[in-house]
């Protein structure tokens, strides 16, 4: 499914928190309960009041909330960054995730933490996760074809100029960052999911 970036009021769109397409439920954004008096946990209740121009969207597929102030998210920040594909394992993915929530304000912390996701990938594939260059070379050996290898080299993931990972480097820049995660979300397609796909066939 096309990506569809959230906007105030809509009835559906790809939660940044999960990354699925999913229905959203829209409520106001209530601060300032009032105090009852009391001790202890029930002394806090009452109707608060609704913030004006806040409010509040949750994802009907993982039920956590977005912020909004006016049209605009505060938090969690949207981002143009493409979605995690199918398969990647979760520690993966919560670098990917982590990277697309900052690659708009910081594409050096993105591109940080998309190499550092690359090299956790490296070892669900079975390489040893010491030198990125070996466990290049031995995925190109399994497969990994010569045109990613040469991708890795030209993003200095591996090679003379690699950057290791979860290193900042001034050289990184937005369009790094977006190679580094159409990086990653490819290594997964022909690595994991393709190899999965065969063995169902």
């Amino acid at each position: 499914m096309q990506y569809v970036a959230p906007a105030r009021d809509s009835d559906g769109f790809h939660c940044p928190l999960c990354g699925a397409y999913a229905y959203q439920r829209w409520e106001p954004f209530v601060v300032g309960y009032e105090s009852k008096g009391g001790e202890g946990a029930g002394a806090w209740w009452g109707i608060g009041r609704e913030a004006e121009g806040f409010a509040m969207s949750f994802c009907e597929n993982c039920g956590r909330p977005m912020v909004w102030r006016g049209d605009e998210p505060i938090w969690p920040l949207a981002t143009s960054a493409p979605l995690p594909v199918g398969r990647m394992p979760g520690d993966v993915r919560a670098d990917f995730e982590e990277a697309r929530q900052v690659v708009d304000r910081s594409p050096r912390a993105a591109a940080s933490l998309l190499r550092l996701s690359l090299q956790k990938l490296f070892r669900h594939l079975g390489c040893g996760g010491e030198s990125i260059d070996a466990d290049v070379a031995a995925l190109v050996r399994s497969g990994l074809p010569d045109s990613i290898q040469q991708a890795l080299e030209a993003a200095r993931v591996s090679g003379s100029e690699a950057v290791p990972p979860g290193t900042l480097d001034d050289r990184d820049d937005r369009a790094t960052a977006l190679a580094l995660f159409g990086l990653v979300n490819v290594v997964v397609d022909k690595m994991i999911a393709e190899p999965a796909l065969w063995r169902r066939s």
